[in-house]
């Protein structure tokens, strides 16, 4: 039933306790549950003391969840659920302080995304993740994995990989390995100019920053090499060779020119 969704239903509860553990749940603090389906994760986040505020897409477990409260096999004054897309969902219009969830592998990118630039109430954020995007999130500056979604992550976060979970623990096994991924707040989202020059820097990745830079800006080379004067950057390097720090410098002097 979760499968044509991209959900793959963790079934291990000693992951479940891992997962609640990286959260350091305080007594009626509000957790953002993405995902929840049958509430598997849901009921140690209860158990934990957390009052939880689950959005799930599919109909069908939403009855599930529904029918749980009922049943009281979860506390009725202790989990909100709303049937909602999370990609269309309000972040401003509920309260929490944490976020968590067993995501949906087709769209892990876009929900850490969406978290990352739409939400500043969260402070720590724990997720069930495609393996491969736990590394992207966690590299370092000129390493393989090292991406613009790695620059999106460290750009508000402290990302560490909690723990790397088999395949056999979810039913359906997904084809992929995974991983638990924890995000520390630690810092305000910068400005959508800031992505934009990631954006355009990392759009042919193999290339030197200068040949996306130009051609998109339609800027001269000499008119480039000033600004990478300016801004304390090497010359000829490619996308993944240079930190947050370097592109908060080219978006600054980008704007200070009028060229963004």
């Amino acid at each position: 039933m979760g499968e044509p969704l991209g959900q793959h239903f963790l079934e291990n509860p000693l992951i479940a306790d891992k997962i609640v553990a990286q959260l350091a749940i305080k007594k009626s603090e509000n957790i953002l549950e993405i995902g929840p389906g049958k509430g598997f994760l849901t009921a140690y986040l209860i158990e934990a003391g957390a009052h939880v505020v689950a959005v799930e897409i599919d109909e069908d477990m939403v009855k599930y969840l529904r029918q749980s409260k009922k049943k009281a096999d979860f506390n009725k004054k202790k989990i909100d659920i709303y049937h909602e897309d999370f990609m269309e969902f309000d972040l401003a219009g509920v309260e929490y302080s944490k976020i968590c969830g067993n995501l949906p592998y087709h769209l892990t990118g876009k929900i850490i995304e969406k978290i990352i630039k739409k939400s500043k109430k969260w402070n720590i954020a724990v997720f069930m993740v495609p393996l491969a995007v736990a590394e992207r999130a966690v590299a370092q500056p000129a390493s393989s994995n090292y991406s613009a979604f790695s620059i999106l992550c460290r750009s508000v976060s402290y990302p560490e990989i909690a723990l790397k979970v088999d395949r056999n623990n979810f039913s359906p096994p997904p084809k992929i390995e995974s991983a638990v991924i924890k995000f520390t707040r630690i810092k305000e989202p910068p400005s959508e100019s800031f992505f934009k020059i990631v954006s355009v820097a990392f759009s042919r990745k193999r290339k030197k920053i200068k040949n996306n830079f130009c051609s998109y800006f339609d800027l001269s080379t000499d008119e480039f090499k000033d600004i990478l004067t300016e801004a304390g950057v090497k010359p000829g390097l490619r996308p993944h060779q240079l930190d947050i720090e370097s592109y908060k410098n080219l978006t600054e002097i980008f704007i200070k020119r009028g060229v963004l």
